[in-house]
């Protein structure tokens, strides 16, 4: 899926993932703002994607940073001038886990 500004109305999504499909609505609709391009929402079995490819500077890089932080995992891939005839392409990414894994036991000491 691709983000439009709202979710899609056929969406099945399960309560107890309503809280991450969230989180990656709200990560992409600021990734798309503060980077000035069309951020891409992915959904796989264990999480949802952001990506926002950039073709030069964003017009507000904090603010692509703050969004890239509201996920579980964040990044970014740079390909190079050679591999692209001449252009320099990045995607900077951020994915939220669809269920948050359990705490972990306390410690023994």
């Amino acid at each position: 899926m691709r983000y439009t500004g709202e979710p899609s109305a056929g969406d099945d999504v399960p309560e107890e993932d309503e809280d991450a499909r969230g989180r990656a609505w709200e990560i992409a609709e600021r990734l798309a703002r503060a980077g000035g391009g069309e951020a891409r929402l992915t959904g796989t079995g264990s999480c949802y994607r952001v990506e926002l490819r950039l073709n030069g500077p964003a017009p507000d890089e904090y603010g692509v940073l703050e969004a890239l932080a509201l996920g579980d995992r964040w990044g970014h891939r740079y390909s190079s001038l050679a591999r692209n005839g001449g252009v320099a392409r990045e995607t900077v990414w951020s994915e939220v886990r669809r269920v948050r894994p359990a705490s972990p036991p306390p410690g023994r000491g």
